[in-house]
């Protein structure tokens, strides 16, 4: 921070007008949030499942936390004020008027807030770790794209401000006044704010006084920073329930929370030739392989207990990345009897 200020007499010395004039500016240093290096930032929910048919919600063998929960917050402010007010005694006035300015410039990035919930068992995790060993659900609040999660504040602040402290009597003095305030980025030309205070000396040791007035507050960084239309984040809160090994190595009865019923154990030909059903009557019972043949027309079905990912979709189905993440939710929604409103999200 640096700054200046600079007092001076102008007119008669005996009764001068009083000329104070002042610069600063104000930069800080980027601050940043530490983040978790495995398994993306996020705050992580491992859930613990001693074999793939315990039939459970969370794991029987506990939970684990780690990671941060949080990406990086990045911010560069810089503020720039300046201003000059102008005093003068009148007989019983002492009269004072002046104008102060402030321009805020904040660059920066918001952090995203991820919960990333993961269901696996021990040996699942330890040979595939935390990304792909499980089903898991990852709640995030970020910006849909990463240009929505910046931060570019630029705001232009001008008060003007004029005040008379009257004294009326020996031991009364009035103090009136008047301020005007503009914010840039929320403009209201009309934000005059009156004031009226008295004093009353009762005795050498005791004043007594009064005060009333409106007050404007000015634009804060802590308002802006996740209001698009002040500059800030365009944050949105999103939920997404992956299968890396597409519905292999599911140990929890989660997905049927989301109207999806998978076995944990049996394909589709053993669910046939058993007759198995799902424990909730409504929904049909997937087996583990049931995403298996979502593959071009001529390709191969995928092998069991393979990882499927951006990386490797097209090798493994003949189909890119959005091909294939439509069609299991076609294929699904048939089984249904549904045409619409289901969808599934894979690592894909």
């Amino acid at each position: 921070m640096v700054g200046f200020h600079d007092v001076a007499t102008l007119g008669n010395l005996t009764n001068p007008w009083l000329l104070n004039a002042y610069f600063q500016y104000r930069g800080e240093a980027f601050g940043q949030r530490a983040a978790h290096a495995d398994a993306s930032p996020a705050t992580t929910l491992f859930n613990l499942f001693s074999s793939l048919s315990t039939g459970g919600l969370t794991g029987d063998l506990g939970q684990v936390r780690f990671g941060a929960g949080f990406t990086p917050l990045l911010l560069n402010p810089r503020y720039t004020s300046l201003g000059s007010h102008v005093d003068k005694i009148f007989g019983r006035h002492d009269v004072k008027f002046g104008w102060d300015f402030q321009r805020a410039l904040v660059d920066g990035v918001e952090s995203s807030n991820l919960l990333n919930q993961l269901f696996a068992t021990t040996s699942d995790f330890g040979q595939f770790g935390p990304v792909n060993s499980g089903v898991y659900v990852l709640s995030k609040v970020a910006g849909p794209t990463p240009a929505d999660d910046a931060i570019l504040v630029r705001n232009n602040y001008d008060g003007l401000f004029m005040q008379d402290d009257w004294k009326i009597a020996q031991t009364v003095t009035l103090n009136l006044g008047l301020r005007w305030d503009d914010d840039s980025r929320v403009p209201n030309r009309t934000d005059f704010s009156p004031r009226l205070g008295v004093a009353w000396a009762a005795t050498p040791k005791t004043v007594v006084t009064a005060n009333w007035g409106i007050f404007y507050d000015n634009f804060r960084l802590g308002l802006a920073p996740d209001v698009p239309g002040l500059g800030g984040a365009n944050l949105f809160t999103d939920q997404t329930v992956s299968f890396p090994r597409l519905f292999y190595g599911d140990p929890t009865s989660l997905p049927r929370l989301f109207g999806l019923c998978l076995s944990p154990v049996l394909t589709d030909a053993q669910i046939a030739t058993s007759g198995a059903t799902c424990p909730t009557p409504s929904l049909p019972l997937f087996g583990i392989d049931h995403l298996n043949p979502v593959v071009a027309s001529g390709h191969g079905s995928i092998p069991l207990n393979t990882v499927v990912s951006q990386d490797n979709v097209q090798s493994l189905t003949g189909l890119d990345p959005q091909q294939f993440a439509t069609q299991p939710a076609r294929l699904l929604a048939s089984r249904r009897g549904s045409s619409s409103g289901e969808v599934l999200a894979t690592s894909a």
